[in-house]
């Protein structure tokens, strides 16, 4: 992508209400990109394989992901009382 920038991940899920992995690679989106994501964020894989979302991970975050089909989640933050 020649003359195009692309911003480092952990840069661009902190400001982005839809990520997509297109990639056959492990855990592209992870736990650490969960952590900053915007509250109703969406979250889709697009490549050949469901491997680019660590989804395991996802389960186990503190926030409410909901899965809408095989390769698309949706979620948003659950706050504690007075948090």
């Amino acid at each position: 992508m020649e003359g195009d920038y692309v911003d480092p991940l952990a840069q661009a899920v902190a400001r982005s209400d839809f990520v997509a992995t297109v990639t056959v690679d492990n855990h592209v989106v992870d736990r650490e990109n969960f952590a900053i994501m915007n509250d109703g964020f969406i979250i889709a894989n697009a490549g050949q394989f469901n491997v680019g979302i660590n989804i395991p991970s996802l389960k186990e975050h503190p926030i409410a992901a909901r899965r809408e089909s095989d390769n698309l989640f949706t979620g948003t933050r659950q706050f504690q009382p007075g948090g």
